[in-house]
């Protein structure tokens, strides 16, 4: 005497485990984006805040003048053009990124760089070194390790 299990009930299980992957991956796609986007918010905001404190002599001349603030913001587009975005680039891949996404000013005549290349980097004008910002830098560090945060406490809750 025997029994067979037939090919459907196989099937029917390999078809249940495969939607069950799916569905965790779809959950971990959504927790994913959601940490992406907040990083790279994060990082925006922390490249603003380090722009803004980065005195310089012009820019405490400038402000005692009462025309802006002491930090490097004049017309108001080098902190103002730093911006962020998270996107789905495919099903399973996600990309974010944060800086001058439009590029920054034109480049300049001396070396052809750019106006917020120049301050990020530091330059030397008239032969005083003008410091580097590292906005972009310093942001990155901390929306990398925030994002990478996030995922491992998501990986602690939802599988401990």
């Amino acid at each position: 005497m025997s029994t067979t299990l037939g090919q459907q009930s196989a099937k029917t299980l390999v078809d249940g485990i495969r939607q069950k992957l799916e569905s965790i991956r779809n959950e971990l796609m959504a927790e994913m984006s959601g940490a992406m986007g907040e990083a790279m918010q994060s990082g925006q905001e922390i490249a603003q805040d380090r722009i803004e404190m980065s005195i310089t002599r012009t820019g405490i001349e400038r402000e005692a003048m009462g025309q802006g603030r002491p930090g490097r913001i004049d017309t108001g587009d080098y902190i103002d053009d730093f911006k962020h975005e998270a996107y789905q680039v495919n099903r399973d891949q996600l990309q974010g990124r944060f800086g001058w996404l439009d590029g920054g000013q034109e480049a300049n005549a001396a070396g052809g760089k750019s106006y917020f290349e120049l301050q990020e980097n530091g330059f030397t004008a008239k032969g005083t070194a003008v410091a580097p910002v590292h906005a972009l830098l310093d942001a990155s560090e901390v929306a990398k390790a925030e994002f990478k945060k996030r995922l491992a406490d998501y990986v602690k809750r939802e599988y401990k």
